[in-house]
Formats: C-alpha cells, structure tokens, sequence
C-alpha cells in the first residue's frame, strides 16, 4: 500500500470516529473515546484502523460476519453483533459493519467497536464473577 493510499485511509478513519459518537445520548460513551474503526476490503481484510489493540477483535469478528452473511450485504444494510463466539471480545463490546460500495458492488467495509457501559445482566457492567452462563453478562446480539 503507497503512502497516499495510507493518508486516505487514515483520513477516512479520522471522519468515522466523529461521525459515529455525535449522535450517542450517552457523556460517558463520549468521554471515554474507546470506539475503535476499521476499513476492510471486499475481501474483509483488515486496511486500516485507529485502534491497533482492536485489530485481531476486528478481523476475526468482521470474518465471522462475511462467512455468516455470504459478502451478500447490500446498500444501507448494518449488522450489529456483540457475540464473543463470533470473534468478539465481550458481552459489552457492540461491533457495527456495513457495505461500501462503488457503482452498485461493494468494494469494501467500515467497522466500528463500541463498549458500551452495560447491556444486562446480573451484575452492572456485566462482568459477574459468579456468573455460569453467557446469559448472565448481558443481552448477545448473534
């Protein structure tokens, strides 16, 4: 990848992060900045992100989502999974993925990690130590 290849993706990456915290109701989501973005290609390779300890939760879960979806997505689809048997990392880590396309096809992919502050559960924040099940953490979006 030539540098300018590089800038245009980085500065990609620099517009989504805004983008997707501007309309979140919630201070502490937007005072922690923890979201984490992601280009892939039409391949679901990994291009860029801005969040390099994200990387492998972005990969694998981005593989999980195309081999489940058939690289079938369309226009204005997004899919929405916080399953951590699908590549994810936990219960409160919501991954959101959606098609780019080019003259009707899709020529890659925008990810995005959110950790949200709690989805469920027995205990605030879903992190349980007595917890047995999944179910326990919070609600999983598979």
């Amino acid at each position: 990848m030539s540098e300018s290849q590089r800038d245009f993706l980085d500065s990609i990456l620099r517009a989504m992060r805004p983008a997707l915290m501007r309309p979140l109701a919630s201070q502490a989501l937007i005072d922690v900045k923890q979201i984490a973005c992601g280009l892939l290609d039409r391949q679901g390779r990994l291009l860029a992100t801005d969040h390099l300890g994200r990387a492998g939760t972005l990969h694998a879960t981005s593989a999980c989502i195309l081999d489940y979806f058939g690289h079938e997505l369309e226009s204005g689809d997004v899919v929405m999974t916080n399953d951590p048997y699908s590549g994810g990392t936990r219960i409160q880590d919501l991954t959101l993925l959606t098609p780019i396309q080019s003259k009707g096809r899709n020529v890659g992919y925008a990810m995005a990690v959110c950790p949200l502050p709690d989805l469920g559960g027995n205990a605030l924040g879903g992190n349980d130590p007595r917890a047995l099940e999944i179910w326990a953490e919070g609600i999983r979006v598979t």
